[in-house]
């Protein structure tokens, strides 16, 4: 059985995205799709004591509703900003146990300049599945060269990685029709994932849905084992 999960790359992704991979054999990276101003594409969030706080991109997408400009297709604006940003993690975070292990990585991938976003989203995914310990298959859909749009989009991709199961996120579950799945012959699960806590450095309440690597950032020892956990409690399902 070949399980694959596709979704959109996102600069550092979240925990919940890292789940999802994790429990994959083959992760399609929809960059192909329009990017969406709105949406986890071109940002990220840390902790601090004052609650979540934004790492953003700028990037040119002027009329890019119009133009259905493609994640693939998005130039970074201010491809300067990365450095800044890890003078920002640096500055979070830099006190922490697991910073001074992720630093050299963390820099050679921010303190340069970087062209598009998918390349700089796809990068901060790999470093971020590395660190947990995460092997799986890592394909582009603009690659793929697959038509269509939602189930049929969805359909198409899962076929063309070569894959027998197809793990989507709870958030499809309410319009998705498996039925075409099915008649395929490949079988549908979803994804059942429950956010863990962790020590926040900041002092205050803990804050959900902030780059994954924070974690290791602040609990090296324990991080990637803890996270393994996770995926045997909280297995897919119907």
């Amino acid at each position: 059985m070949t399980t694959v999960s596709i979704h959109q790359p996102g600069y550092f992704p979240w925990l919940g995205l890292v789940d999802k991979i994790a429990r994959s054999d083959v992760f399609v990276a929809l960059d192909n799709v329009q990017f969406n101003r709105r949406a986890f594409q071109h940002r990220t969030l840390y902790s601090t004591r004052a609650g979540a706080q934004y790492l953003g991109l700028s990037v040119h997408a002027k009329g890019h509703q119009q133009s259905g400009q493609t994640i693939a297709e998005t130039r970074l604006a201010d491809p300067a900003l990365t450095a800044k940003h890890f003078e920002t993690l640096r500055h979070r975070y830099g006190r922490q146990p697991g910073w001074a292990l992720l630093e050299p990585k963390l820099a050679a991938l921010l303190c340069r300049e970087w062209e598009d976003l998918g390349s700089l989203a796809l990068a901060t995914l790999q470093l971020t599945l590395e660190t947990f310990g995460i092997a799986v298959r890592l394909v582009r859909a603009s690659a793929l060269d697959v038509p269509g749009a939602k189930d049929d989009l969805m359909l198409g991709l899962t076929l063309a990685a070569g894959g027998t199961r197809y793990l989507s996120g709870r958030g499809a579950e309410a319009y998705m029709d498996d039925s075409k799945f099915q008649r395929a012959g490949i079988e549908v699960v979803y994804q059942n994932f429950a956010h863990p806590a962790y020590r926040q450095s900041h002092g205050g309440a803990f804050v959900p849905g902030c780059f994954a690597l924070e974690w290791p950032i602040e609990e090296p020892a324990t991080a990637a084992a803890d996270f393994r956990a996770g995926l045997t409690r909280n297995r897919p399902g119907p």
